[in-house]
């Protein structure tokens, strides 16, 4: 999730991200991942589940 810095701090991207996780629940998923250590995730219920390492080569 991203904006662009003039629309940040707006509630923009939690409303984007609170309605797509409430639609996916309307298709009964049952959980959600973010890869990410954003704050901003934190900050709406998401929790540290695990640590995962990523490699690329290039």
């Amino acid at each position: 999730m991203c904006t662009t810095p003039q629309y940040r701090n707006r509630g923009l991207g939690r409303a984007v991200l609170m309605e797509a996780l409430k639609r996916c629940g309307s298709l009964e998923a049952k959980k959600a991942y973010v890869i990410s250590n954003d704050h901003f995730y934190k900050s709406i219920g998401f929790y540290q589940h695990s640590h995962y390492t990523f490699y690329w080569h290039k």
